[in-house]
């Protein structure tokens, strides 16, 4: 394991067309107070790069909690094909629930101003796309 300055880590090509991992707000506030504890997992790319493989979103939220580092977990000697099934398992292992989405949307709202709020829903609606 190593820690990696966040401009070093990219979203990988890999990842499924148009989808952007979004941290969910209980994420964001456990970086916010105690960091990255789960490593993310990359592989080296040029000299300077890293292409994110696995846990994405904790790298986002670690930006948006203004750190400069993660803690990586680098794979060494992964051919192309390797690390497009590591990203596309992955994203396939992340996707949550329906509950849990509907929470996930519920919480997003929340921090907009709720339900009531005039404008909300559609603010969420075009965070979430």
């Amino acid at each position: 394991m190593a820690d990696v300055g966040i401009e070093q880590l990219h979203l990988s090509p890999a990842r499924p067309p148009g989808f952007i991992p979004r941290p969910t707000p209980a994420l964001r506030r456990r970086i916010a107070k105690h960091g990255v504890l789960e490593p993310v997992v990359v592989r080296r790319v040029g000299r300077e790069g890293y292409e994110i493989l696995s846990n994405p979103a904790s790298w986002i939220a670690a930006g948006e909690a203004g750190l400069h580092t993660v803690p990586v977990f680098i794979r060494e000697g992964l051919s192309d094909a390797e690390a497009a099934a590591i990203v596309l398992d992955h994203y396939q292992s992340a996707a949550l629930n329906a509950i849990d989405e509907a929470q996930g949307f519920d919480d997003q709202l929340q921090e907009l101003g709720g339900h009531g709020q005039y404008g909300a829903i559609a603010r969420l609606a075009v965070r979430v796309g």
